[in-house]
């Protein structure tokens, strides 16, 4: 369970009007449910999102770990 997280970084690209594609990295701290310990983590992310009328729509979200970075177990 995500329990805080930092964003920063940020790249958007507008292949074109209704597209954007964004990379950015994330502090983030994750814990199991029921479970008061949490892991910090930090991430390279991307997100692909598309417009549908006045609406963005998240389509695809990928996030691998950030060089050097801990891994959760």
């Amino acid at each position: 369970m995500l329990t805080d997280f930092e964003l920063s970084d940020m790249n958007p690209v507008f292949p074109n009007d209704a597209t954007a594609v964004l990379t950015y990295r994330v502090k983030q701290k994750v814990s199991q449910r029921g479970n008061g310990k949490g892991v910090a983590q930090e991430m390279n992310d991307t997100s692909t999102w598309i417009r549908q009328g006045d609406d963005w729509r998240c389509v695809m979200h990928t996030e691998t770990p950030a060089a050097g970075a801990p891994k959760m177990n």
